[in-house]
């Protein structure tokens, strides 16, 4: 049952293969009974399903197999105006956080996903589980704001993608191999997460998320017309396949999995100026941002915990020595 940071797991889930997979994968149990749970021993519930209304029956599931106050973390993400809705309507004695994520596969594994959070002021335990599953933390003024950081940003990633992936059909279109110039996307200044992440990226919740911020703001930038569908871009993820497969082959490991290391001299390479002062040539940006410093990456955790899963964590005995944390995960199966 150990898992992340020696914490205690159960997967809950309504979908019996889902449960299954869950615990397969994790080596940890799973069921669909809230209540064999152990409530006394509860402190918080990670909630991560698709949909609004699916949030909305878990509290009420959760109201109806307990009357104790409880921690809740919302993950999934919501449009801004359904987390406003949804979160003013929770029980009073409960306290609860909007926290949808974002990093992918990649940060779920390797623990530095990025995490949107509103709700009240976290206590020592929370920013300990907070800081065990993520690289980051953007902490937000009031419940919506998270939500619509999130849908701007994967808007944006959204657009990214649908870039790379009408500049590759114009290559293969012109008699360029596409897989030929992902490669050299991959080394240039075409290079971006989305381009690193081509062939594992989950289109359906990209586009799920702009939707969403559609639904909220109205019409986006007119370049929204380069969005390709989703067959369009299973072609192009077929095209490149094979420049994917010899980075992999080659230990060409792409920007997301190296970016948390320090990067090695080249050698006989000229030493930066310790001053900005010693490189009146240097650009004003890279001025400020020496004089300012900028924070360093957050080490890459090295148990990952998947995101789509409502979690349980027990509360120690104040008599007793501190036992490992208990977590229950449900919605194993969903993204």
């Amino acid at each position: 049952m150990t898992n992340t940071r020696c914490q205690k797991a159960y997967g809950y889930d309504f979908n019996q293969d889902r449960i299954l997979e869950w615990s397969e994968e994790t080596k940890s149990p799973a069921g669909s009974d809230l209540a064999a749970v152990d409530w006394p021993s509860v402190d918080s519930v990670h909630v991560a399903v698709r949909l609004a209304d699916q949030v909305l029956s878990v509290f009420q599931a959760l109201q109806d197999h307990t009357d104790r106050p409880l921690t809740v973390f919302v993950h999934t993400t919501l449009a801004p105006g359904d987390a406003r809705k949804i979160f003013s309507s929770a029980p009073g004695s409960w306290r609860t956080f909007e926290a949808p994520v974002s990093g992918g596969p990649q940060g779920a594994r390797q623990g530095t996903m990025t995490i949107f959070l509103a709700g009240p002021a976290t206590t020592e335990a929370e920013d300990k589980l907070l800081a065990d599953i993520s690289g980051r933390v953007f902490r937000m003024q009031s419940y919506g704001q998270p939500a619509l950081v999130k849908l701007l940003n994967n808007a944006l990633a959204t657009y990214n993608l649908a870039a790379t992936a009408r500049m590759l059909n114009l290559a293969a279109e012109h008699g360029v191999p596409a897989k030929d110039l992902f490669e050299v996307i991959g080394v240039s200044t075409g290079q971006s997460w989305m381009s690193d992440n081509l062939v594992d990226v989950q289109y359906d919740l990209l586009l799920k998320d702009v939707g969403l911020l559609q639904g909220e703001i109205g019409s986006l930038p007119r370049f929204w017309a380069l969005i390709p569908t989703a067959s369009e871009l299973s072609a192009v993820r077929r095209q490149v396949m094979p420049a994917v497969e010899h980075r992999l082959h080659k230990g060409l490991n792409n920007r997301a999995e190296n970016s948390h290391l320090p990067k090695a001299p080249v050698p006989g390479s000229p030493k930066r100026p310790h001053s900005p002062h010693n490189s009146p040539l240097q650009p004003p940006l890279a001025r400020i941002m020496q004089q300012s410093g900028r924070p360093g990456r957050a080490h890459a955790r090295l148990h990952a915990m998947r995101t789509r899963r409502k979690i349980i964590i027990p509360k120690p005995q104040p008599s007793q020595p501190l036992p490992p944390s208990n977590e229950i995960e449900a919605g194993a199966g969903r993204g």
